[in-house]
């Protein structure tokens, strides 16, 4: 799940009335249902809703999304933990040449976890760069502690330069252009 609750994408408020079996109450909660406080198979009951057509699916495990993209199209795992225990045996089982961990980076941050998480599962780093107000400086300073880890970069297009652009290609890093911007991005991204 991307988001720390199930109401913004799931059915889980017409599924669980009350809130979780056993946990607190969703007014208790504030009206929110917090991932933490549902089971796998009480999450695997829900649907994910807004599907093309109104068409609802069920939430997969990683394991069965993994299975399902078949190493087809890039995934970034933005985990909000960096508990590899329960992330270990879904990678040893799954081709993740295209899976990589995903964080935002902020200018001055340490990436010690990041990196640890990296060297623990094998997987490469791809880091949004949202917040940069200088796209290349960051990107210096994201591979300085992040070395051969980091495999790919987040940014918007304004700030892109042409030396940024060559550093990336001297560093073997990729570029993901984000389309939530609109107007420009949203055409790079789209064409």
């Amino acid at each position: 799940m991307h988001d720390q609750t199930l109401n913004r994408m799931t059915d889980v408020e017409a599924v669980f009335p009350d809130g979780p079996t056993g946990g607190p109450t969703r007014v208790q909660q504030g009206g929110r249902d917090y991932v933490g406080y549902y089971t796998l198979d009480e999450i695997q009951r829900l649907q994910i809703s807004g599907g093309a057509a109104g068409t609802n699916f069920r939430v997969p495990t990683l394991g069965e999304a993994l299975d399902f993209v078949d190493g087809r199209v890039i995934v970034f795992l933005g985990l909000k933990s960096y508990d590899t225990q329960p992330l270990a045996p879904v990678l040893d089982t799954h081709e993740t040449r295209n899976v990589l961990l995903f964080d935002l980076y902020a200018s001055g941050t340490d990436q010690s976890k990041l990196v640890e998480l990296a060297r623990t599962t094998g997987l490469g780093v791809d880091v949004a760069l949202y917040q940069s107000k200088d796209y290349l400086a960051d990107l210096n300073n994201a591979y300085e502690q992040l070395g051969p880890s980091l495999r790919g970069v987040h940014v918007r297009s304004r700030g892109l330069t042409p030396e940024f652009l060559s550093k990336l290609n001297d560093l073997g890093v990729r570029l993901f252009i984000s389309g939530w911007e609109g107007g420009e991005d949203y055409a790079l991204v789209n064409n």
